[in-house]
């Protein structure tokens, strides 16, 4: 990792060059443009001299009086994985509670925490935060690399970092090597380890804590799991779960939005049973910069009472019978077909163990003719050229319900992420299995030959005449 002071002259242009045209609004709404070197018209603000003119005294009280809990400390941006990120305002009451959530772990002073993720979204800033209010040191990297990850963390003698799942996954793609245990990193934090790489992860590189969390930056609910509980994200007893009142509820798979009973009312699940998280909300909803209709659709009124709001965090849990909250798929991930409710994160998994597979991102898309969505799998191998069609068929019927296996395949050299190296999945579900808008090559199940056939444009209108046995 280079040092920030390092980074030279032209890439800070590259990024000075994309907002120059618009100082002058920044300037009248007194947003500072900071970088590593001045700029000649006084434009950007040079961090390493305002660092070394900086006191390190408390800030005064006179400094922060006018300040209030309730006014925007910084806009944070979603995911984006089905569409645009969209600015969420964040106050300075919601930061306090989330420097809040490591107060039960043993984080000292003296940690080092390593943070590869951009700081834009929650779980990379929720690093710099804790370490904020830990008041320990934070190593920045630019960005991830999987190449330097485990040396930047012995260089700099990290105890800690932060990750999303699919960083750990990247970290177990590298060749096993004598060094993978020698490092100081005694915890990790994120959010976004699934069960079929947790342990594999743990035991390779030898991080004893894992504290897997879930949230969301646009939600309302916040959960840890400080157990080492594999794939859990939280342990809810009833009295716990009665205080943060959140409930799992009956989901509409179309609308994605909570089911209602006769009584008009939001319908709990059972423990144990998949339910759509409802978390409630306290004070007034800020939701998104400048979207209204995007703030509002978040919101669930008149859930179980008069008067009473909800925030849907979208997503899908599961809560067993020893109070371990599970996540276990976006809402707007799972679909059905066949009548069956299928899990995009869980088919993954499956598909993901087979030694053919390098990467896979799942999703459902429509038939004509057919009710629900069918599920596709975009596939990265580890060698196209020993990729057996059959081998793979067999593969997933003898691992995953008929109605699960994936109906479609399409073979992509890499697959789109976001900044959190979450799988994009917009364009993949327009673009669905028609070969008049994908160019890579696509392939469809077939049940009587027991494989996978090439999906050309002759085969494609036969599926669309509903000739296909799918």
């Amino acid at each position: 990792m280079r040092n920030p002071m390092e980074i030279s002259i032209n890439e800070q242009d590259e990024l000075l060059h994309a907002v120059w045209d618009i100082q002058n609004q920044l300037a009248a709404t007194k947003i500072d443009l900071w970088g590593y070197q001045s700029d000649s018209q006084g434009f950007v603000r040079n961090v390493k001299d305002e660092i070394l003119k900086s006191s390190d005294e408390p800030i005064s009280k006179n400094e922060r009086i006018d300040i209030s809990e309730d006014e925007i400390d910084v806009y944070m941006f979603t995911s984006g994985t089905t569409g645009h990120p969209k600015a969420v305002l964040v106050t300075h009451l919601k930061m306090m509670q989330v420097c809040l959530t490591f107060m039960d772990v043993d984080l000292q002073r003296n940690d080092r925490l390593y943070v590869s993720l951009p700081i834009y979204h929650g779980t990379g800033w929720l690093g710099i935060l804790t370490a904020i209010h830990q008041g320990m040191t934070v190593i920045l990297a630019k960005k991830f690399s999987v190449h330097n990850f485990w040396d930047d963390c012995r260089r700099h003698s990290a105890s800690a970092f932060m990750y999303v799942g699919e960083l750990c996954r990247y970290l177990l793609t590298l060749p096993e090597a004598p060094d993978d245990k020698k490092h100081s990193v005694r915890m990790a934090f994120g959010n976004g380890l699934r069960p079929d790489i947790w342990t594999k992860f743990q035991q390779r590189f030898g991080v004893p804590k894992i504290i897997e969390l879930y949230g969301a930056t646009d939600g309302t609910f916040l959960g840890k799991n400080t157990d080492n509980k594999i794939g859990a994200v939280g342990k809810f007893s009833p009295l716990t779960k009665r205080l943060r009142g959140f409930q799992l509820v009956e989901y509409n798979f179309e609308t994605a939005e909570p089911m209602r009973g006769k009584d008009g009312r939001c319908i709990a699940v059972r423990i144990g049973e998949v339910g759509l998280l409802l978390s409630p909300v306290v004070g007034k909803y800020l939701g998104y910069s400048r979207n209204e209709e995007a703030t509002e659709k978040k919101l669930v009124r008149n859930a179980f009472k008069d008067g009473d709001v909800y925030c849907n965090m979208g997503d899908l849990l599961r809560l067993d019978k020893n109070y371990y909250l599970y996540f276990v798929d976006r809402i707007c991930d799972t679909f059905r077909w066949k009548g069956e409710n299928v899990a995009t994160t869980e088919v993954a998994e499956i598909i993901g163990k087979n030694p053919n597979i390098k990467e896979v991102n799942v999703y459902g898309v429509k038939i004509l003719g057919h009710d629900g969505r069918a599920g596709m799998a975009a596939l990265v191998l580890e060698n196209e050229e020993t990729f057996d069609l059959k081998e793979f068929y067999n593969y997933v019927t003898s691992s995953l319900p008929k109605y699960a296996c994936p109906k479609f395949l399409r073979i992509m050299e890499q697959l789109e992420t976001t900044g959190t190296f979450k799988y994009k999945k917009g364009d993949l579900v327009e673009e669905a299995f028609n070969p008049n808008e994908v160019k890579e090559k696509m392939y469809y199940i077939d049940d009587s030959g027991r494989t996978y056939k090439h999906l050309n444009k002759a085969a494609y209108l036969h599926i669309l005449a509903g000739k296909a046995k799918l």
